[in-house]
């Protein structure tokens, strides 16, 4: 005959279950107040450019030289996906108005800040990101694009080559676009995206940098730096 039941053991397991099934009954309802209530999330589709080599082919075809006030306007072409700077074009800003220096910006077959590429010899970085990433108001060697490429040779660590494909004013959708359409061809070993978190108060505005970094080469880290930009110095 079977034993007697121990009704505080099925009492507790009992309340358990029931408990269980109170929150799992709980997320259900939140879930489904929570499709019904909140937006839908962004969906980024990223389709390729048909006439990207056309554009950059006539881009270094042309290359043109600028020099006066406010030109850095000048270096942002619109395409189908958004903002990007022009291919293989030098452009003087005097008197810049954030750092009042006289600042050059010079740009590469591909449409990113700096030199032209050459043949890969070391690990390369590649560095999205808008205003702070691109630092117009600097002049090349102080961005700090390239002050974690010196660092990397001054520290004794592995040496890294940096890539500034930051452009002012875009945003993550024109970032990742950036990324498939000639970040890649620059064969990357780590990318690594800069935005920055803002806050707004009633007479002031901080803009406080932070650097994601997405791929990380297998035995080392690029130099972290606190505040990636370098300081401004007016003249």
């Amino acid at each position: 005959m079977p034993g007697p039941i121990d009704r505080g053991k099925f009492g507790t397991h009992h309340g358990l279950a029931l408990s269980g099934a109170s929150l799992l009954t709980a997320a259900f309802l939140l879930e489904g107040g929570a499709r019904l209530l909140l937006p839908q999330p962004e969906r980024v589709t990223i389709h390729a450019v048909p006439d990207l080599d056309d554009r950059l082919a006539r881009e270094n075809r042309d290359p043109k030289k600028l020099a006066y006030r406010g030109a850095v306007n000048a270096l942002f072409i619109k395409t189908p996906t958004g903002r990007r700077l022009r291919a293989s074009t030098e452009v003087t800003i005097e008197n810049h108005y954030l750092s009042h220096r006289t600042i050059v910006l010079r740009t590469n077959s591909l449409g990113f800040r700096g030199p032209e590429l050459g043949a890969k010899t070391r690990a390369r970085v590649l560095f999205l990101g808008d205003s702070i990433t691109m630092a117009h108001y600097l002049p090349d060697e102080e961005t700090f694009v390239r002050l974690v490429g010196a660092a990397s040779e001054r520290d004794g660590g592995t040496p890294l080559e940096t890539i500034n494909a930051g452009v002012g004013g875009v945003g993550l959708e024109n970032e990742l676009a950036l990324l498939r359409e000639t970040g890649l061809r620059a064969e990357p070993d780590i990318v690594v995206l800069e935005f920055y978190l803002e806050r707004r108060a009633a007479l002031s505005r901080r803009r406080a940098p932070v650097v994601a970094v997405l791929h990380r080469l297998e035995h080392r880290r690029p130099p972290r730096r606190k505040h990636p930009a370098a300081p401004l110095r007016p003249r």
